[in-house]
């Protein structure tokens, strides 16, 4: 008898280190599927890392942003969520352009990781912009998401109505949210 437990003991200890084993792939293979977080420094760094070939890009500003002549509205395409952290920084569109375009399908989720959630997106304008006059800091199509997360819109300026933010989607505010002192003409 005492043989016979010595076998049980011993396939336990197989099957233990199989399921652990597994388990052990199974994370593994999980940590790779997760997308990098980039951090970023300029506008050109900034649409690079959301219109990259990663579905789900987490970017952080590093410091202040401000749109430069020539620079346009950063497009969050319809198979993309991506998690942008203003991380205490300002993103300036410089009433150049409008800030932000969520494609149909497209998720953005604006946070503000500083503790006094001094980061915000400003100057936003939807003047010459791509889609419609409206919509200054961010424009988000049918069928896209706006997120505004703790984070502040602020200072932009769109047609009939639509100074910070146009959506024909899905728009939630939370945690503390706020867009103010944004413009509208017509």
């Amino acid at each position: 008898m005492r043989m016979v437990m010595r076998r049980n003991s011993v396939g336990m200890k197989k099957v233990f280190l199989s399921v652990l084993l597994a388990l052990c792939a199974a994370a593994a293979l999980t940590a790779v599927s997760f997308a990098a977080d980039v951090t970023v420094s300029s506008w050109s760094e900034l649409a690079a890392a959301i219109q990259s070939a990663d579905p789900s890009p987490s970017v952080t500003l590093s410091c202040d942003i401000t749109a430069g002549e020539g620079d346009g509205e950063i497009t969050v395409s319809g198979t993309s969520t991506v998690r942008l952290n203003l991380n205490g920084h300002i993103l300036d569109g410089a009433m150049r352009t409008r800030v932000f375009l969520v494609q149909d399908g497209g998720r953005l989720v604006i946070t503000d990781s500083d503790a006094q959630k001094r980061g915000a997106l400003i100057g936003g304008s939807a003047e010459n912009a791509s889609v419609d006059a409206i919509g200054g800091g961010v424009y988000v199509a049918e069928g896209g998401q706006l997120e505004l997360n703790g984070a502040t819109i602020r200072d932009c300026q769109g047609a009939y109505g639509g100074g910070a933010v146009c959506t024909l989607g899905n728009f939630y505010m939370y945690n503390g949210a706020v867009i103010k002192d944004c413009k509208t003409w017509h």
